[in-house]
């Protein structure tokens, strides 16, 4: 779920936008949280590098 998504809430009875009686506001800042923190652990997991490919400085050849 991204940002957007987040701050345009879906019923999940019928899939169209959520009244917004229907969510509460701390349900809706909870879900904003989220998708932000799943935002930047996306964005940090695709900035480490892949497999170990750290050296020590006695290994290099």
């Amino acid at each position: 779920m991204s940002i957007r998504d987040a701050r345009n809430p879906i019923c999940t009875n019928c899939g169209g936008p959520a009244i917004i009686d229907d969510i509460s506001l701390e349900e809706q800042h909870l879900r904003i949280e989220i998708a932000r923190l799943k935002d930047e652990l996306e964005r940090v997991y695709n900035q480490k590098p892949k497999g170990n490919q750290t050296t020590t400085p006695g290994n290099n050849p």
